[in-house]
């Protein structure tokens, strides 16, 4: 959900940023990405394997995407 959900607000900051701001936003967007996906693979790692690591993985990606999306929103939207 909160995938979609942060795709709808990239989409729309694309139609408010100018061109400059949104090229930084991509720039931050795409090691947000790469440091998001390095915590969840750390929490599965720690976690040992099986159902439950990858319940607290899911769980790790489905904050960070939330908090992001209220982040963007905070500090771009207009």
């Amino acid at each position: 959900m909160w995938d979609k959900v942060l795709n709808d607000i990239y989409g729309e900051l694309k139609n408010q940023l100018p061109a400059w701001e949104m090229n930084d936003l991509k720039i931050k967007q795409r090691q947000w990405i790469k440091d998001r996906d390095a915590a969840s693979q750390k929490e599965l790692k720690e976690a040992g394997g099986g159902t439950l690591a990858y319940a607290e993985e899911a769980r790790i990606l489905h904050e960070m995407t939330r908090e992001r999306c209220y982040e963007l929103v905070t500090y771009y939207m207009k």
